[in-house]
């Protein structure tokens, strides 16, 4: 698939489910969906029968036993997902229900409601819902645009964009029309890509694994069991209601969906994609090379962590988990939305500070410092009032006004400890890795000139430069390498390691050279900004740095492997 190609399916996709979130957000922050205060249910003749009502609600002249008509002259023939009428507008709005009382006709003037506090909808879980969204969707329309040739940038792209509107519940968007009631349908429905996605990107990251090379058929295999089972059933509970209906009453359809097995063999197609994506992570971890571990363990830890939430509260769902566990479901429904972020934000962390993914991002070290470690105390707030919170809801989850009360004091006892334990452990471990200090280039530039103009000794020079890159690079070594007149190869003169203990740079000896005719450094020359030198996963292609394409693979691997030293 070509650059082009991938950036105009990956732009239609990722414009389809912003579109999605945007409807979500804008419906929860307009307030649209009320109360009726009536539920109505088929018989066995096909009519809708009022069974309850609530007498103190907006349509207390209801009575049990009515027959649903039509709502503002529409019949459910016209509009099937007319009963839930009053999900498409807002409290106060008044309607006209037609209903059949005996042989009797009725045409009632009701109006919608605010929910009342024991049915109102859970604004928590909805604002919850649109931050995690945008914190899968963000990253992943980022690393689209700037990386679309790149397998797993694209692979981790749809993975956020899926996950993006898979997650979180979702409200009504006939507000707006049919149209966008569609255009959502899809998106929800294209989300359940999320799972195979998962599995692929874990068969490829860290590094791509040696059976998915030599068998790239597997690639669309994983698709299958998705086709089979999970959009027949999940995939199709999405559509708009008019649309299930038929879809589930098809003579073809019907007596696989009554017999249940295809909605059993759907639960655990999801959850075999969730535990086959934690055992590809876990082995393809493994298998790689130690320095492509090191770059990856934060998001692999990340992604772990988020997952294996996300497993065990969708089989604590398909099991009745929310009925037979109540204070366990609880537990893991509160954490969930807390610990989903971790996988972009690991993935965020693990690209800017390892570039997992090559992407060329340079970031001022101040900004950098800044970012960690507000982040950090961001992080122990949300875990402070997240403590708090656990502590009431399983505990106290019906006093009111005890909840009130232990909730601030429980906040306010977790933010006394994380916060000394902040300023113990995880300050200094910040400051040790970034100094506190906010570096301008200019500024270390003109340092670096004076302190060239009173030095003569080269070792002296050397050190210098040496320690001055590395202080405003933050890199973990430097090496300079002098020309050598005689032979023309270029020799390590000085190098320097950073000290975590010391928090400077030391000195280190590390015996090296490039040959004369370097292509690495031909590459250096010829380019205008600094270069990175990796070698690329495929065993066929040749590194985007590489001038001469004649060049032997051992040659430049050795090459390589004197500058990785």
């Amino acid at each position: 698939m070509t650059k082009r190609t991938r950036l105009i399916i990956g732009g239609l996709f990722y414009a389809l489910m912003f579109f999605f979130v945007a409807v979500n957000i804008y419906l929860h922050a307009a307030g649209v969906g009320s109360y009726d205060g009536w539920t109505a249910m088929g018989d066995d003749k096909g009519r809708l029968v009022i069974t309850s009502f609530d007498p103190n609600g907006p349509a207390s002249i209801l009575q049990i036993g009515d027959v649903f008509v039509a709502i503002n002259g529409l019949t459910r023939n016209e509009d099937p997902d007319i009963v839930n009428y009053s999900g498409r507008i807002t409290a106060g709005t008044p309607y006209r229900m037609t209903v059949m009382r005996g042989n009797a006709v009725l045409e009632l003037l009701l109006h919608t409601a605010p929910y009342p506090p024991d049915k109102r909808r859970n604004d928590y879980k909805l604002i919850m819902a649109a931050v995690v969204r945008l914190m899968f969707l963000l990253p992943g329309f980022f690393l689209l645009l700037v990386k679309p040739d790149d397998r797993q940038a694209w692979l981790l792209a749809l993975l956020f964009g899926a996950f993006g509107s898979l997650l979180g519940d979702t409200l009504n968007p006939l507000y707006f029309g049919r149209g966008v009631e569609w255009l959502c349908s899809l998106a929800r429905i294209l989300s359940f890509l999320g799972f195979p996605f998962f599995v692929l990107f874990f068969l490829d990251f860290p590094q791509p694994s040696p059976w998915l090379q030599r068998n790239r058929w597997f690639n669309w295999l994983i698709y299958l069991p998705l086709l089979l089972f999970v959009m027949p059933t999940f995939g199709a509970s999405r559509l708009p209601g008019y649309v299930q209906r038929v879809f589930f009453g098809h003579p073809l359809v019907a007596p696989f969906y009554r017999s249940g097995w295809l909605l059993w063999a759907a639960k655990w197609t999801v959850v075999g994609y969730l535990a086959a994506g934690l055992i590809c992570l876990a082995l393809n971890y493994r298998i790689a090379q130690p320095d492509a571990r090191r770059r990856a363990r934060v998001a692999i830890l990340g992604s772990s962590i988020g997952f294996l939430f996300m497993l065990a509260l969708i089989v604590l769902e398909f099991n009745g988990g929310q009925a037979a566990f109540p204070r366990i479901w609880r537990v893991f429904d509160l954490i969930t939305p807390f610990v989903t972020p971790l996988i972009p934000l690991s993935f965020i962390y693990a690209i800017i500070r390892h570039k997992v993914i090559p992407i060329s991002l340079i970031i001022r070290r101040g900004v950098r410092y800044l970012l960690v470690s507000r982040g950090a105390i961001v992080i122990e707030s949300l875990a402070a009032i997240l403590i708090a919170v656990l502590y009431v809801k399983v505990l106290y989850p019906d006093w009111r006004l005890v909840t009130v009360i232990m909730s601030a004091a429980m906040s306010i006892a977790a933010w006394k400890v994380i916060d000394r334990l902040h300023r113990r452990f995880v300050a200094p471990a910040i400051d040790r890795r970034f100094f506190r200090q906010s570096y301008d280039a200019q500024r270390l530039i003109g340092e670096l000139s004076d302190s060239l103009q009173t030095t003569t000794e080269v070792p002296r020079l050397l050190e210098l430069v040496a320690t001055k890159l590395q202080a405003a690079l933050q890199t973990e070594s430097v090496t300079i390498l002098l020309k050598d007149r005689q032979s023309g190869k270029f020799k390590s003169a000085y190098a320097c390691e950073y000290d975590p203990q010391s928090g400077s740079a030391v000195n280190c000896q590390r015996p090296s050279e490039l040959p004369a005719n370097s292509h690495s450094l031909e590459a250096l020359a010829l380019s205008d900004e600094p270069l990175e030198l990796d070698w690329p996963a495929q065993p066929d292609a040749k590194p985007v740095w590489l001038n001469n394409g004649n060049s032997s693979d051992s040659f430049l691997k050795q090459e390589l492997q004197v500058l990785q030293t």
